[in-house]
């Protein structure tokens, strides 16, 4: 996304000046065609680095990134994409931003070992000129330590006419934005450029980001929100089961419940909502209250078993060194309560250890 670049030239107001003679006046006027000159010099080398630091690339579908985590292939067979399907009429009152929500699609498939899968397929109409930033922009973000993306469509209706966008589409791999804030994770963020996009057009694109962070242990939860303060014509949430283990879903905030089929060694849990009601929350409303409707999943089904997952990453994890053991006894011969020795040794690590 362009960033504006302020000039470095301060151009100095002329309208004081006392009138001019006609010996002096083309000497003025020399002099300011030379400032006008070097502040468009100047201006031309501040844009030249920017520029140079958003590398995109058009050939990205050769497969090049395949060893960063990132990949173009159709969509796995057990996926089940939902229809995209445009109202008569659309609530004109309710849209912002330019853009209408036609599909918000999540399906997750979880093998009995605990391997997991996240498909992800969205459709967008813009309706304004000001939704045609925002949409000519899919990111992915994921952590090529454990996950790996695969694109699987980018398409344009316009009219009726499909265009595929992955044939023009721009692509950057970069740092996760977290990095600028000194937050290193890991995370990489893959970014489609779009080139021609109009008001009218309806975006559906698709993925699927594959594994989980190993800290889990196979472990499978989540959330989804079901409602929203935009309007979503159609969404699904779709989670295929393979573990003998009961999957456990709570959907707070509504009555709403998923269906449940059995398919072989598998259980497909499924809800299927259209025109879900938007709600508005005020603004002076505490930063806990959230009144949206939301799905819950998770394996287990009491806080014990949460308790007997993370215990151990509490556990020490080496010996302490002499240096270690030195601080702790200063820190305990300084302060007699637990709580003081505790905001002492905190107070350490913040402003000594980086």
């Amino acid at each position: 996304m362009p960033h504006p670049i302020s000039m470095p030239l301060y151009r100095q107001s002329v309208s004081h000046l006392y009138p001019l003679n006609t010996i002096f006046l083309p000497v003025v006027l020399w002099l300011f065609m030379l400032l006008n000159c070097y502040s468009a010099s100047l201006q031309a080398e501040e844009i030249g680095p920017s520029l140079s630091r958003i590398s995109l690339d058009s050939e990205w579908r050769s497969g090049a990134y395949k060893s960063q985590g990132v990949e173009f292939i159709p969509a796995a067979s057990w996926v089940d994409p939902l229809e995209v399907m445009v109202p008569d009429a659309l609530p004109h009152g309710q849209i912002r931003d330019g853009l209408y929500n036609l599909v918000v699609d999540n399906q997750y498939k979880v093998d009995a070992d605990g391997k997991k899968v996240q498909f992800s397929h969205y459709a967008d109409m813009v309706t304004a000129p000001k939704g045609l930033e925002s949409v000519s922009q899919i990111q992915i973000e994921f952590d090529p330590h454990y996950q790996h993306v695969q694109l699987h469509t980018i398409v344009v209706n316009r009219a009726g006419v499909l265009i595929d966008k992955t044939l023009d589409a721009d692509f950057q791999l970069a740092r996760s934005p977290g990095a600028d804030d000194l937050l290193y994770d890991g995370s990489m963020v893959a970014t489609w450029v779009l080139k021609d996009i109009r008001v009218g057009d309806i975006l559906e694109y698709s993925y699927s980001r594959y594994g989980g962070n190993p800290v889990f242990e196979g472990r499978f939860f989540g959330s989804r929100t079901l409602q929203w303060s935009v309007p979503v014509a159609r969404q699904q949430v779709r989670v295929l089961w393979g573990k003998s283990k009961p999957l456990h879903i709570q959907i707070d905030n509504s009555d709403l419940q998923f269906t449940s089929k059995t398919l072989g060694a598998q259980t497909d849990y499924r809800l299927l909502l259209e025109h879900m009601p938007t709600m508005t929350v005020p603004s002076d409303a505490a930063p806990w209250y959230s009144p949206f409707a939301k799905a819950y999943f998770s394996e287990t089904d009491t806080w014990e078993q949460v308790v007997d997952w993370a215990l151990p990453l509490f556990s020490r994890q080496q010996d302490a060194t002499d240096n270690v053991k030195r601080l702790a006894q200063q820190i305990g011969s300084k302060h007699q309560s637990k709580e003081a020795q505790l905001v002492e040794a905190l107070t350490l690590v913040q402003e000594q250890v980086r």
